[in-house]
């Protein structure tokens, strides 16, 4: 059988009409599951997929107890039902505290195959903990893997307010947001501070708003070799792009960087 197998292969590399090419190798679709894939600050923002391992410095676990526990969706966003779902099926939900700010220490160099950042590197400030944090990000990923992020999108806002179009974005804003004046509903969407909590004791707004162009910067200084961009949710470079929950598109950019 191998010498028969071995003959018809060298007949069909040198047949010039039907070459031999190798079949593809088959993927196990439990081999998917197996890829680490990090949800960074994730806040209550967790994909119903197996394999995801969710980080946030505030502690959700009363959020996902409920989940657990509750006994129906109703009343839930489409978002959350999926989760729900999710859980009721036996999906589990892998959490862990931990600041983005610091180093991510349980992944070895090369050991991540995706990342997701979702409305978040506009929270760190942008001389000292976003290069930190992108750095880190390129470290833990293999190669060929993918750093996804959404962030407000400085260069849409300018142009919006610009064009007198900051309407545009109501639907996914507050109420005092609809209120507001062009230039309030500008400093709102760049600041990012409406929350209650957010003081000046206690500053959880925007440190920093990215175009395209200083996006492109960030990520190459910290190492990434290929940026594609993306409008809508589900769009990327492999099916995983179809796990998670984008926010926020109507007023931000979707990068995704490959190492």
């Amino acid at each position: 059988w191998h010498d028969m197998c071995n003959k018809l292969i060298k007949q069909k590399e040198t047949n010039p009409i039907n070459k031999y090419q190798p079949t593809p190798r088959y993927q196990n679709p439990q081999e998917k599951s197996k890829l680490v894939k990090l949800n960074i600050a994730c806040g209550p923002n967790i994909f119903p997929y197996s394999g995801w391992i969710n980080y946030d410095h505030a502690d959700f676990n009363q959020y996902f107890n409920f989940i657990r526990t509750i006994q129906t969706d109703n009343g839930m966003p489409d978002h959350q039902k999926k989760l729900w779902n999710y859980v009721q099926q036996g999906g589990e939900i892998q959490y862990q505290q931990h600041n983005m700010t610091q180093p991510f220490t349980q992944h070895p160099d090369e050991s991540v195959d995706y990342i997701y950042v979702g409305r978040a590197i506009e929270h760190l400030s942008p001389i000292h903990q976003m290069p930190a944090f992108l750095k880190e990000c390129h470290r833990m990923l293999k190669p060929g893997g993918i750093l996804r992020m959404t962030t407000p999108d400085l260069q849409l806002l300018i142009d919006a307010f610009n064009s007198s179009q900051m309407d545009k974005f109501d639907d996914d804003q507050p109420e005092y947001y609809k209120k507001a004046c062009p230039s309030e509903k500008l400093s709102y969407l760049m600041f990012g501070a409406g929350g209650e909590n957010c003081t000046q004791q206690n500053y959880e707004g925007h440190f920093n708003l990215f175009t395209k162009t200083s996006m492109d910067r960030a990520l190459e200084k910290a190492g990434f070799s290929k940026t594609v961009y993306y409008q809508e949710a589900g769009q990327g470079l492999n099916e995983i792009a179809q796990e998670v929950r984008d926010e926020g598109l109507s007023h931000s950019l979707c990068v995704e960087a490959v190492k």
